[in-house]
């Protein structure tokens, strides 16, 4: 499957959408729109939204823990929007999810900083 990555602003907050997978061979498309998008967020959170991403991989995680780390140096967070299945599984199972806030939906993202809503890592 083809990966697309989209940005958008949702609600006062960067949100960055990644369609189709998420690994080793779609890392160097997705890596600098990501990064772009990182830049762009500061100080707010930025939105990672994977809820049409098909398949996470070692290699998407690594991208993921590094824009985290990313965004920690500049003061800010990462927010992970996955629904169940595979990728919200991955996440888990990996621990990514105990390094960022990981949500069901783009609603459920809370506005403001993640310090301001109790959620901050």
């Amino acid at each position: 499957m083809r990966t697309r990555v989209t940005e958008s602003q949702e609600a006062g907050r960067q949100v960055c959408s990644v369609t189709g997978d998420l690994d080793l061979a779609s890392v160097p498309v997705v890596r600098e729109p990501l990064r772009l998008a990182a830049a762009r967020s500061v100080p707010g959170p930025l939105v990672l939204d994977l809820t049409e991403c098909q398949l996470l991989d070692s290699a998407g995680a690594g991208m993921i823990i590094g824009t985290i780390r990313r965004l920690a140096n500049e003061g800010s967070t990462l927010i992970v929007v996955a629904p169940g299945g595979p990728v919200r599984r991955f996440l888990g199972q990996s621990g990514l999810d105990r390094l960022c806030s990981v949500v069901g939906s783009l609603p459920d993202t809370p506005v403001g900083s993640l310090a301001e809503n109790g959620l901050d890592r």
